[in-house]
């Protein structure tokens, strides 16, 4: 019995520590100590094979079945290159190596490093590099590093103008920084951990000349570092950042900056508590950000800075400054089918122009849609439930249609010029369905409906010039007495000028219309159960024009005039 025991135990802790099964790194009985070893190209693979001693095993390395192995070592060095394997063109493996540098507690050992460089078939397997310098791979073209531990160096480990490699469920934690990637192409982080570094999780950066490009990060986690979780700058194209984790990051989740990249993908990723950016994309063309859920990210939850041609949509977006915000210039943009709630600014566009805000769905915000001094841009079909304010629109030629907007303070504050607002529905607001403000001139009101609020359907502001309200339905707009009077439908106020009120359908309001100064036409409308259809004030008396085709059925009173 004793010696079936015996026989049992060797031959298990050969499967632990031999042949392709990982060892368990934190068993001191598991790995041998052993020198530093560096290898200088394939004939020191050769060389070392013979020697016991050389830490080498295996070979001819003509594929991966017969590959050259470095396994079960501890190295522990105070300074110099621990691991230095270069120039290879034959298969090797390195797995279950311990390299560590200073012991726990101290500061990573800046003299002691893992150069791993120009290897054209390297695996790194269950490995863990501990209190280094850093790792540096540099210039590999295929292979595979997995399962494996860099943590409490300087760098957890860095990539150089690699090609074709595929990094695949390593922590790197407790580092200065956790993944550094420069100038390398067509490179796969999957289910990788970097977390609690002091600078970024993982950070790609690149030049002219050392373009990224074809880089996929997914299902990993990226959380608590002081930076970024993942932060992507430089030169390139073709990223993809899919079903990854970046939560507790204390400035941005992840922050893009590549001029002149035109297929990146940020998609159904998780961002969370973000002392700044949830998503910050900057100096960027043609990013799509899609499906991600960002939450409680302070100055924003996702930002487009000085970007065009972005795509932003199907994100779920909450508790930040501005959830979704395109500032500096940002051009062409689709922001849509997002959900929005409990944050500051729902929407928030500077200066865009040609961008479209389409099916988005916001509640609970300060503000619902804010495009400022933006031109060409278009509005629509959102829809906005319990929002201080629904929208505000300036600047230049911009389209407003088919949004619902309700149980709002107010719908829609409008100033600028040559503004189309059409087919939008705005149903119980506190303080005005829209308002439309000066400096402003030739903008359209046409095709909405103002509905069962407090205050007024349309407002139009002193010194608001050329402005035609039309073919709209206003209903069941008032104001209590003790607040204020002459309000309801359509309310002019002084010194508007050209202001042209036709074909509207004014039904059951406090006044259908109340105009109290400035050059106002009402032609053509129909007032029905209002208690007032139309309210004429002071000098309006002398510039009002009221035609006679208005028409007019159970009001209380037709035309009142006051001084």
């Amino acid at each position: 019995m004793n010696h079936i025991k015996t026989i049992t135990s060797l031959l298990v802790a050969t499967a632990v520590t031999t042949g392709d099964t990982f060892a368990d790194l934190s068993d001191p009985h598991a790995l041998k100590t052993h020198a530093p070893i560096v290898v200088k190209g394939d004939v020191d693979l050769q060389k070392f094979t013979v020697d016991p001693k050389s830490g080498v095993h295996g070979g001819p390395g003509t594929t991966e079945k017969d590959a050259y192995v470095i396994e079960n070592h501890h190295i522990k060095l105070d300074k110099g290159m621990a691991l230095d394997v270069r120039e290879v063109k034959s298969h090797i493996i390195i797995r279950n190596v311990w390299v560590q540098g200073m012991p726990e507690g101290a500061l990573p050992d800046m003299d002691v490093r893992v150069m791993l460089y120009k290897c054209d078939n390297l695996r790194v397997e269950n490995c863990r590099f501990t209190r280094l310098d850093t790792v540096e791979i540099n210039a590999l073209k295929g292979g595979l590093v997995a399962d494996s531990d860099f943590i409490g160096n300087n760098r957890g480990f860095e990539v150089w103008r690699c090609d074709g490699i595929t990094f695949r469920g390593n922590k790197a934690n407790d580092n200065e920084l956790g993944v550094m990637v420069w100038g390398s192409t067509r490179l796969k982080f999957i289910n990788n951990v970097a977390n609690h570094n002091l600078r970024e999780g993982i950070s790609f950066n690149s030049s002219e000349q050392d373009k990224q490009d074809d880089i996929h990060i997914q299902g990993g986690e990226f959380s608590s570092n002081i930076w970024a979780g993942i932060s992507i700058e430089g030169a390139g194209s073709n990223f993809t950042v899919e079903r990854n984790r970046c939560i507790g990051n204390l400035n941005v989740g992840i922050v893009h900056q590549l001029p002149k990249d035109g297929k990146s993908r940020i998609v159904d990723n998780v961002f969370e508590s973000s002392s700044k950016y949830g998503i910050l994309v900057q100096d960027t063309r043609g990013a799509v950000i899609r499906g991600n859920t960002v939450k409680q990210s302070y100055e924003g939850g996702i930002t487009i800075m000085n970007s065009s041609d972005c795509y932003v949509a199907s994100n779920a977006v909450f508790g930040a400054k501005g959830c979704i915000q395109l500032v500096s210039q940002s051009h062409n943009v689709v922001v849509e089918n997002n959900k929005i709630s409990t944050g500051l600014l729902g929407i928030e566009a500077s200066s865009t122009t040609n961008s479209v805000f389409r099916g988005n769905t916001i509640e609970r915000v300060r503000g619902g849609i804010y495009v400022l001094d933006s031109k060409d841009s278009r509005i629509e079909s959102n829809s906005m439930v319990w929002n201080q304010k629904g929208m505000t629109v300036t600047g230049e030629r911009n389209v407003v249609t088919n949004n619902t907007v309700k149980q709002s303070g107010a719908g829609l504050s409008l100033s600028g010029s040559n503004h189309i607002v059409e087919g939008n529905t705005f149903e119980r607001y506190s303080y005005g369905g829209m308002v439309v403000g000066s400096p402003g001139t030739n903008n359209v009101v046409r095709n909405n409906r103002f509905q069962h609020s407090i205050s007024s359907g349309v407002l139009v502001l002193r010194s608001a010039t050329n402005v035609l309200i039309t073919g709209n339905v206003l209903q069941d707009n008032y104001c209590p007495p003790n607040i204020a009077s002459g309000l309801g439908g359509i309310i002019i106020r002084d010194n508007a000028t050209n202001i042209v009120i036709r074909q509207n359908k004014l039904i059951a309001n406090d006044n259908g219309i109340a105009v109290h100064a400035g050059q106002v036409v009402v032609q053509d409308n129909e007032f029905r159960r209002n208690q007032e259809a139309i309210r004429v004030f002071g000098a309006a008396k002398q510039t009002a024009t009221i035609a006679d085709d208005n028409r007019f059925e159970e009001n209380g009173k037709k035309i009142v005039e006051v001084e």
